[in-house]
């Protein structure tokens, strides 16, 4: 029986292997522009690549296909089916973008990509699915800088958002701090100072400060420490 066991372990582990170097095979950089894009846009390295699908590694695929079957996702939180981006980030094998939307939960809708002058780009969109909660993962498409997502394509998109750079090979910060979202004019000025100058001595290098509606004095206080980064 641990021969059999031995076996199917080496086995899987050659499978996991041969899917993660055929994944990096077809994303590799394709100097060429597949799309048509405006002339008048430079595309650096980094963003020649044009992928045909969001399928990454093989343990996160794993993960995905059992958040599905275990219904983990969380549907019913607010009514709201209006579509609107906070932001989009780009990875080495997808772009995924982050929806401010609820009640979206595995709802089919489109990615819509856009070059450095705002233009949606030819022939470029791809149909996908918000999954999991807030989140939509496309294809990589080269050239594009901005990205947004529609229910349809016949339907006008929300404001395109720039893309977020996070090819990086190895983590930008070790420790980082996400803070539930501001709201309020009454005077934080002082909190907010305290709160980061603590926790920047407890080794916290990155901040996200998710502002609703605050004073314009809080505000400054945030841009000051924003223009020091």
């Amino acid at each position: 029986m641990s021969m059999i066991i031995r076996l199917l372990a080496v086995s899987f582990s050659i499978f996991a292997l041969a899917n993660y170097l055929i994944f990096n095979w077809k994303i590799s950089n394709v100097d060429q522009n597949p799309l048509g894009l405006n002339n008048r846009c430079y595309v650096p390295d980094w963003n020649r690549v044009n992928t045909e699908s969001i399928k990454g590694i093989f343990w996160n695929n794993i993960s995905r296909w059992l958040w599905m079957r275990l219904k983990l996702s969380n549907e019913n939180l607010h009514n709201n089916t209006e579509t609107s981006i906070f932001a989009a980030y780009l990875y080495h094998n997808k772009i995924s973008i982050t929806i401010t939307s609820q009640h979206l939960v595995q709802q089919k809708v489109y990615c819509r990509y856009y070059d450095c002058e705002r233009k949606e780009i030819p022939g470029s969109s791809w149909h996908g699915m918000v999954f999991p909660e807030s989140v939509v993962d496309c294809p990589r498409r080269y050239g594009a800088e901005f990205v947004s997502v529609s229910k349809s394509l016949e339907e006008q998109a929300p404001a395109p958002v720039k893309l977020i750079y996070r090819l990086y090979k190895e983590p930008v910060h070790e420790l980082a701090v996400c803070l539930s979202p501001m709201y309020g004019k009454q005077p934080s000025w002082l909190s907010i100072v305290d709160f980061v100058e603590h926790h920047k001595l407890e080794g916290v290098t990155q901040f996200y400060f998710y502002v609703g509606e605050i004073s314009d004095h809080d505000e400054k206080i945030l841009n000051d420490y924003v223009r020091l980064v």
